[in-house]
């Protein structure tokens, strides 16, 4: 064996040196810091708020305390953010980049309280005194960078939506005259624009003032500052969707829709895609979720980010009946996004419609077998849980027919997850899993069964029949079961009540299991060498 350990240091010494000492390799704060600002550079604001806190437990610095304020506000953790610069200030006051953050800081929580609320609920008047504080506080400290800041127009631009907030559209508008003469190439100069016209436009229109002719030239400049925001960077969905909005405002839906597409397929997340229908009609909401995830997939042939809006062009396809292009809307989303495993009931319903009952089983099966708990949702919160037991029930048969037990059986297992208390669901599945050669699974649901008709003879032959012979375990509880199964049918052929199919069936478990106990006896008793 050859030493490999301890040679450098035995040559130390030889040469009159000795051990080096040992290196701290911790990271250092700055280095830190480099990680924290590339997170959140990446848009990772949890990875970044690590790093920063790591940074700070190492130097305790300014630098690294500020970083945290800027992770914290990247996750809207705006009141974490204010106590971290409070902290801030009180170690150095003074800071042009503490005033900036805390500036950002105050701005973001009156935009978090001037989100809109539930429908019904209201602010309280000390809730609109506190955003307005929340405004003016940005605005002094906005108004005091913009001399000696190093970014003067981004503190201009944050200065306009703090003013605009509160209604000041001469201030918002000379802001925004100041970041443009700092850097005319500012992003989101030409949105902000837009902004503040529409909304001098909806102000007017409420307040039912100002000539006609007024109005129209608000709208005017807020199109074309939206247009122009648009152009300047093809990937600002929320120029597109103001747009959207402003076209709606005029009642203008096939122009709001036009727009609205636009937005989409910059960015599918743009818009809330359920409430589409309550902004424009049922067929214009059809066609701009169409034309956005056409277009969105002509310019990102490779990406997954239309999924979503395929979904949606399915789903109002289907409402309306077209099942085929439904269908084929379906296909696509699954294709971009597989986990949308909802597809699967809307594109069977499509395909049963259009009575292709392969296509229809195989989505179906898919559903089952991506999750029966989820299968079982779906159906019930369908609407149309009926009809949906009928298409199932009938395919699930279709299919044992066809001599698909496996496909069957997890379609009468999703049944079973929709109508837990129908045993023959149960029976079904566990029936079709032992044929298959799942005699877990069998045995499962065969007690789920028994759970519902504790005194069926049949079911309670069939459960001792796949402990006894398939499992091969439990035999003491597989002999009380056809116990059990031949005392049920005697009592039903006693009853003078039940029906001749009944009393056939009672006959034929008991029949069934007195051969089976008697052979498990036989087992059991035989002694072993």
């Amino acid at each position: 064996m050859r030493p490999t350990t301890f040679a450098p240091l035995l040559l130390a010494a030889l040469l009159g040196g000795g051990p080096a000492p040992a290196q701290d390799s911790r990271p250092d704060g700055t280095s830190l810091r480099s990680d924290g600002d590339r997170a959140l550079s990446r848009g990772d604001a949890a990875a970044a708020l690590a790093a920063f806190e790591a940074a700070l437990a190492a130097d305790g610095s300014l630098a690294s305390r500020l970083g945290r304020a800027r992770a914290l506000l990247a996750l809207d953790r705006v009141n974490d953010a204010l106590d971290e610069l409070d902290l801030a200030e009180k170690e150095a006051p003074g800071s042009l980049e503490t005033t900036y953050l805390f500036a950002r800081a105050f701005l973001a929580k009156g935009e978090k309280m001037s989100a809109p609320r539930p429908s019904g609920s209201r602010s309280l008047p000390f809730e609109d005194a506190a955003r307005r504080d929340c405004f003016e506080e940005a605005i002094r400290r906005l108004t005091s960078l913009l001399e000696g800041s190093s970014r003067p127009a981004e503190a201009a631009s944050l200065l306009a939506r703090a003013r605009l907030a509160l209604g000041d559209f001469e201030g918002a508008e000379a802001a925004l005259a100041r970041a443009k003469e700092a850097d005319p190439k500012y992003p989101g100069l030409a949105r902000q624009r837009g902004d503040v016209a529409f909304l001098r436009y909806l102000f007017l229109r409420n307040q039912e003032e100002g000539a006609p002719g007024d109005r129209e030239r608000f709208v005017r400049a807020a199109r074309l500052a939206y247009e122009e925001a648009m152009r300047v960077d093809p990937k600002d969905a929320v120029a597109a969707k103001s747009l959207g909005d402003l076209h709606l405002w005029r009642e203008k839906p096939e122009e709001a829709a036009g727009a609205y597409a636009e937005a989409l397929a910059r960015d599918p997340s743009i818009l809330d895609l359920s409430a589409l229908p309550s902004r424009l009609p049922g067929p214009l909401a059809r066609k701009t979720v169409e034309q956005a995830a056409a277009k969105y997939d002509a310019s990102h042939p490779k990406d997954a980010g239309s999924a979503t809006l395929w979904w949606y062009a399915g789903f109002h396809q289907f409402k309306a009946g077209d099942m085929k292009e439904a269908r084929a809307s379906f296909a696509k989303a699954l294709a971009k996004n597989p986990a949308f495993t909802n597809t699967h009931y809307y594109a069977g319903r499509a395909a049963y419609a259009e009575k292709d009952y392969e296509a229809a089983e195989g989505s179906f099966v898919a559903l089952a077998r991506a999750g029966f708990p989820g299968f079982g949702e779906i159906l019930k919160g369908s609407g149309q849980l009926t009809a949906d037991h009928d298409i199932v029930a009938f395919l699930a048969n279709r299919a044992v027919q066809a001599g698909r037990e496996a496909e069957a059986c997890d379609l009468f297992r999703g049944l079973a997850e929709a109508f837990p208390e129908n045993a023959d669901h149960w029976n079904n599945a566990a029936f079709l899993a032992r044929n298959a050669g799942r005699y877990e699974d069998s045995y499962a649901y065969y007690v789920k069964a028994l759970g519902i008709r504790p005194d069926d003879p049949q079911l309670l032959n069939a459960a001792a029949i796949v402990l006894d012979y398939n499992l091969g375990r439990d035999l003491e509880e597989a002999k009380r079961l056809y116990r059990r199964a031949i005392e049920c049918a005697e009592r039903v052929l006693k009853n003078r009540d039940a029906s001749e199919r009944a009393k056939e069936e009672a006959r034929t478990a008991k029949f069934d299991a007195e051969n089976n106990l008697r052979r498990h006896d036989r087992r059991t008793d035989r002694p072993r060498r």
